[in-house]
């Protein structure tokens, strides 16, 4: 297959098991199919265990690949020894560099999916394809495409009036994909779309 950055990676017919390389990626292969997910890249906060399905609440923490104070070091990878690799966020070149080093040291396929918002029923289509569950990925990406029709459609169906103000341009620099602790460019949540669509209205800033 080919992943978001262009990169042509065999990925097993069978994929059974998948380490998550930072958090976003651990998330995307659990509503995927969470069977597949050998650990989370950090354990489960409290708050969090309540929406998560209780056989996956207490798998292995993993550490991660990817992020500030990744701590998942070869040795460990190796050791779980899955058939496959997932990174969801950005796609530059210094995560490019970092497939192309943990592959050639493990032999472990690793995949990397662009996390922009935007790109979200594309990452579920890709991600959903290479674990061999594409019907599940389809369902997840169609969902989520007529979310943003809905709330795309708000402004239009709101009158003038009774509009919310609309967010403040964010920085120059800001609104990238999530980095590999969810966030974008350091901020808490997720890149938000140009200001004045359904989506900025139902997101907000956080």
């Amino acid at each position: 297959m080919t992943d978001s950055a262009g990169l042509v990676v065999e990925v097993p017919d069978d994929v059974t098991t998948v380490f998550a390389a930072g958090p976003p990626a651990s998330v995307l292969v659990y509503i995927l199919k969470p069977e597949a997910l050998t650990g989370w890249p950090r354990a489960l906060r409290p708050e969090k265990r309540a929406y998560i399905a209780e056989p996956y609440r207490d798998i292995p923490e993993t550490g991660r690949l990817t992020g500030r104070g990744g701590e998942a070091n070869l040795e460990r990878v190796l050791e779980i020894a899955a058939d496959l690799i997932v990174d969801f966020g950005s796609v530059r070149d210094t995560y490019v560099d970092l497939v192309d080093r943990v592959q050639a040291q493990t032999g472990i396929p690793y995949i990397l999916i662009d996390g922009r918002f935007e790109n979200t029923p594309e990452a579920l289509r890709l991600v959903g394809a290479a674990l061999g569950v594409p019907e599940r990925g389809e369902a997840l990406a169609a969902d989520v495409e007529a979310t943003f029709a809905r709330l795309d459609a708000l402004p239009a169906e709101t009158p003038q009036a009774e509009r919310p103000p609309r967010s403040p341009r964010p920085r120059p620099g800001a609104g990238g994909p999530p980095d590999r602790d969810g966030r974008a460019d350091g901020q808490p949540g997720f890149r938000q779309p140009g200001a004045g669509s359904g989506r900025d209205r139902a997101l907000g800033a956080r």
